[in-house]
């Protein structure tokens, strides 16, 4: 927290703990990180408080989310790629001999290349490792870096962000949730669908 005591000058507060307006207290314990893994030590031993709008919370533990996604792990070529750079490395290369538009997309003859370099580099790649999942990140991987190289961080978002899963359930969510009581209410049957399928 910054306090002005000064025209030209200012106090920085570091604060150790974190407290809510409630009075709930958000910092985790070292001693409670080692505790989170104990089944015991769920909720129903925390101590409880209520927020403005009536929600109720506890105290201690860190702050865990709402509503947690389960997100596809990588695949193992999908490793070796970006442990090689290879997204990076053929923006590149491909920017150096082709003029890129806003409008550029990945087609047969830009992937044709990106397998060419990946030969060029010795990164391993066979027919086995071209499933569609696999097609797919390796499409919006050489799209995300070459508008990086072209248009910088801003032009990766670009050309990202209409296939990000994450920010399509997000938006997902805002559409169907408007308000903050009918988001709690969405969170909470997503829960329930994931309960459920679980099973």
């Amino acid at each position: 927290t910054v306090f002005r005591i000064g025209d030209d000058s200012a106090l920085k507060l570091t604060t150790q703990k974190y407290f809510t307006p409630s009075g709930r207290c958000i910092h985790r314990d070292e001693e409670e990180d080692e505790e989170a893994a104990d089944e015991s030590s769920d909720a129903a031993k925390r101590e409880e408080y209520h927020t403005a709008g009536g929600r109720t919370v506890f105290g201690g533990g860190g702050i865990a989310p709402d509503w947690e996604m389960e997100l596809p792990e990588f695949t193992e070529f999908q490793r070796r790629l970006e442990l090689r750079s290879a997204f990076f490395g053929f923006a590149v290369h491909y920017t150096a001999s082709h003029d890129v538009a806003e409008d550029f997309v990945v087609d047969g003859a830009v992937l044709a290349e990106f397998k060419s370099f990946l030969d060029s580099k010795e990164i391993e790649h066979g027919a086995d490792d071209w499933t569609k999942e696999n097609a797919d990140y390796v499409h919006l991987g050489i799209r995300r870096e070459i508008f990086r190289k072209m248009f910088g961080t801003r032009g990766a978002y670009i050309a990202t962000l209409p296939e990000d899963d994450e920010l399509g359930r997000v938006l997902q969510m805002f559409r169907e949730a408007p308000t903050l009581p009918e988001m709690f209410s969405y969170v909470e049957n997503q829960r329930e669908v994931a309960r459920t399928e679980g099973q």
